[in-house]
């Protein structure tokens, strides 16, 4: 591995985890009463709900299209 991919890798984490704080600094200043996400969803609570279409949704794959 040459000094070059080291520093390639080195910087891709570190806007990684510049990325990662400035959402939690977000969610912070937000004062959500709770931290929820898609994954806490229970989708059997409504079964009009497609679970398969909210998270293609939030994939925003439909942007690239």
């Amino acid at each position: 591995m040459s000094v070059i991919d080291i520093l390639l890798k080195l910087t891709d984490y570190e806007v990684d985890v510049k990325k990662q704080n400035v959402k939690e600094s977000m969610i912070k200043v937000a004062n959500f009463p709770y931290n929820r996400s898609l994954d806490d969803f229970d989708f059997s609570f409504n079964s009009d709900i497609n679970e398969l279409e909210i998270r293609n949704l939030a994939s925003l794959n439909f942007i690239e299209k």
